[in-house]
């Protein structure tokens, strides 16, 4: 490994404790091989809309939502501006399960 090893270290812990994440590759492998291994990262997206949605119909975000392997979740009785309506609390707490189910899923792989 290098020399600037502690270094990287050090600079990585700094940002954890900024509440960034942070993953330091001190592998052998080519830059061009840490390129593509850090592309095949995948982020998960959920995309929502309401079903009565007339700005951006539910059919538009659902063909946006499968171009990015996104969840797609539409919620009867509401709109355009979600969090504005009635109900919106329930959207929040589907969506907080949601993150926590991935979140839970990407600890479970990476132990």
């Amino acid at each position: 490994h290098s020399d600037y090893d502690g270094y990287l270290a050090d600079v990585a812990d700094r940002l954890r404790g900024h509440g960034i994440r942070v993953e330091v590759d001190t592998s052998d492998d080519r830059m061009q091989k840490k390129i593509r291994n850090a592309e095949r990262v995948k982020v998960p997206y959920i995309l929502i809309a309401g079903a009565e949605d007339a700005a951006i119909p539910p059919r538009i975000q659902a063909k946006v939502a499968r171009k990015y392997g996104a969840t797609f979740r539409v919620y009867e009785g509401h709109a355009h501006f979600l969090i504005w309506e009635a109900g919106w609390d329930h959207i929040t707490t589907d969506v907080a399960t949601w993150i926590d189910q991935h979140l839970s899923q990407a600890a479970a792989r990476s132990a």
